[in-house]
C-alpha cells in the first residue's frame, strides 16, 4: 500500500507540474495563445506581423473601433486585457460583447466600481501591443486572466458561473472568481447611462455592418458573438 500511496502522489505531483506550464504558456506564450485561433486568423496574423499600433490608424488607441490594440488572437486578448490598469493601480474585469469587421469588442469594469470601458482589439496579429491607451499602464506579462472572451449575460456577476464550466487549465489561468465579486461588493454594479449609450451605438453599428448576431437580453440591444477557446 505504501508503494501505490508513494506512485499516487507523484503522478499528482507530475500533473501539477504539467498544469502549471500550460497556465504559463497560456499567459506568457504568443504563439501559443494565437494557436487557439482558426488557421485563416493565424495566417492573417502573420502576414500583419506583431505591432505596437495598426498601420493608419486614427481616434483614441483601444477606445474606438478606428484604431484597436493589436493583439494575439482571442486569449491573447485576454493576457493583454489582465497586464491592463489604469494609473491610479486599478485593475479591470471584463467580457467580450461582439464583433465588429473582425475586431473583438470587450466591455470593462474597474474593480472599485468606479470606470466603465469599452474596448477594440484586433486579433489577427503575432503579438499584443506594448502600448497602453491613454489613462492606463501595463504590468508585466504572467498576470491571471480577469475575465473572459464570451459574454457575461449578468456582467460581472456571471464569472464564477462562466470560469466554473472552463477546463481545468483555463480555471487554474483565471483569477479566483470569488476575488473578484468581493473586490466589487455583494450588490451588482449598474452600468451608467453613457455605458449603455455606448454598447447600444456598438449594437447598431454591427447590425449595419451585416454580421448580426443573436441579442443579449442582459445588453438591452448589444449584440454578441460566440465564446472563447477552452
Amino acid at each position: 500500500m505504501e508503494i501505490f500511496r508513494h506512485r499516487s502522489q507523484r503522478e499528482a505531483e507530475a500533473k501539477l507540474d504539467q498544469d502549471i506550464e500550460e497556465v504559463n504558456r497560456l499567459l506568457e506564450d504568443p504563439a501559443h495563445q494565437l494557436s487557439m485561433m482558426p488557421e485563416r486568423v493565424v495566417e492573417q496574423a502573420r502576414r500583419n506581423g506583431r505591432v505596437d499600433t495598426v498601420p493608419g490608424a486614427s481616434g483614441s488607441f483601444g477606445t474606438v473601433p478606428t484604431n484597436p490594440i493589436p493583439v494575439n488572437g482571442t486569449v491573447g486578448a485576454m493576457a493583454w486585457l489582465s497586464r491592463l490598469q489604469t494609473r491610479q493601480g486599478e485593475s479591470l474585469v471584463f467580457h467580450r460583447v461582439g464583433l465588429l469587421h473582425g475586431l473583438e469588442v470587450y466591455e470593462a469594469l474597474s474593480l472599485t466600481r468606479a470606470n466603465w470601458f469599452l474596448f477594440f482589439l484586433d486579433p489577427v496579429h503575432l503579438g499584443a501591443s506594448r502600448q497602453a491607451p491613454e489613462g492606463f499602464r501595463l504590468m508585466a506579462e504572467g498576470r491571471l486572466f480577469h475575465g473572459v472572451g464570451r459574454l457575461m449575460p449578468r456582467f460581472p456577476g456571471d464569472l464564477e458561473r462562466i470560469v466554473a464550466s472552463y477546463d481545468e487549465v483555463f480555471r487554474l489561468a483565471t483569477v479566483a472568481p470569488n476575488k473578484v465579486l468581493n473586490q466589487l461588493a455583494s450588490r451588482e454594479p449598474e452600468r451608467p447611462v453613457a455605458q449603455r449609450l455606448k454598447l447600444e451605438w456598438l449594437a447598431h453599428q454591427i447590425e449595419l455592418s451585416g454580421t448580426v448576431q443573436p441579442r443579449s437580453d442582459a445588453l438591452g440591444t448589444a449584440a454578441v458573438t460566440g465564446g472563447e477557446p477552452a
